[in-house]
């Protein structure tokens, strides 16, 4: 959840995570497997013959940490300043020289005008725009950013599983310093999650609460429906890092899109 929200679409100054971003690497801190991340990127960028990236959501950065030494070279942009700010800190205190900028994801054109070979759009980032209209202007966008026979990675924590149960509560992190739950109202294809952190730890005991919608929730037919649209001609689907086949059961959504042939 890195690009901008619906709430401030119109407000290009308003950050949204700007109360959010020093808390926002808790998503990464437990669980996860990095390994099988690392893996499948690298698989992708050897298939693709990946030499310059772009993650265009790259909020703090923890993508752009994890695959830098996979060997191509990657660049950043993400809408918030607040959310940079923490990446640029993860770079310094990594050593790790890579080009962040403030972009939004819908005219990437403008701020980069050589194109990439692949291009990354990760942790359910394109569904923060207002409409499906404007996730095709993004996803055009990222089609003209691209070479010739260049690939868009999407990585979506929502997925047909989810929409089918439709859980209120779910609790996403509880170890003994810190807990973290979402609250989760539905309305019709969108969603508004609450995130509700607690520290709890011998020396501070906090509450912190932050809210984000989603006002269209694309599926995996939704997917391959714009990206036919915006000019993509080949769409994969996976339910997992692992390669896994995706279904009405997967709760986690990859999508591997490029132009050209394979």
């Amino acid at each position: 959840m890195s690009d901008r929200s619906p709430s401030n679409s119109k407000k290009t100054t308003d950050d949204l995570y700007a109360g959010f971003a020093s808390r926002y690497d808790t998503f990464f801190e437990e669980g996860g497997d990095r390994e099988g991340q690392t893996d499948f990127f690298d698989a992708i960028f050897k298939k693709h013959d990946v030499h310059r990236v772009l993650d265009c959501s790259c909020g703090t950065g923890e993508h752009l940490a994890m695959l830098a030494p996979l060997g191509p070279s990657f660049f950043g942009s993400d809408i918030s300043p607040a959310m940079l700010a923490v990446a640029k800190e993860k770079m310094k205190g990594l050593n790790l020289d890579i080009p962040l900028a403030r972009a939004d994801f819908r005219s990437l054109p403008e701020h980069f005008p050589e194109p990439f070979d692949a291009i990354l759009c990760l942790s359910t980032s394109l569904p923060h725009v207002e409409t499906e209209d404007e996730m095709v202007q993004a996803l055009k966008s990222m089609h003209a950013s691209l070479t010739d026979r260049g690939v868009v990675i999407f990585t979506q924590g929502i997925a047909e599983r989810m929409m089918i149960d439709r859980p209120r509560f779910e609790s996403i992190i509880n170890n003994r310093d810190y807990s973290r739950a979402f609250v989760i109202d539905y309305h019709g294809r969108g969603m508004t999650f609450h995130v509700l952190d607690f520290i709890h730890t011998d020396s501070s005991t906090e509450f912190h609460t932050w809210s984000t919608t989603y006002p269209f929730m694309p599926l995996e037919a939704d997917y391959r429906r714009m990206l036919g649209a915006c000019g993509f001609t080949r769409v994969d689907t996976y339910g997992g890092y692992d390669f896994s086949p995706y279904d009405e059961t997967s709760r986690f959504m990859v999508i591997v899109a490029g132009k050209g042939r394979s």
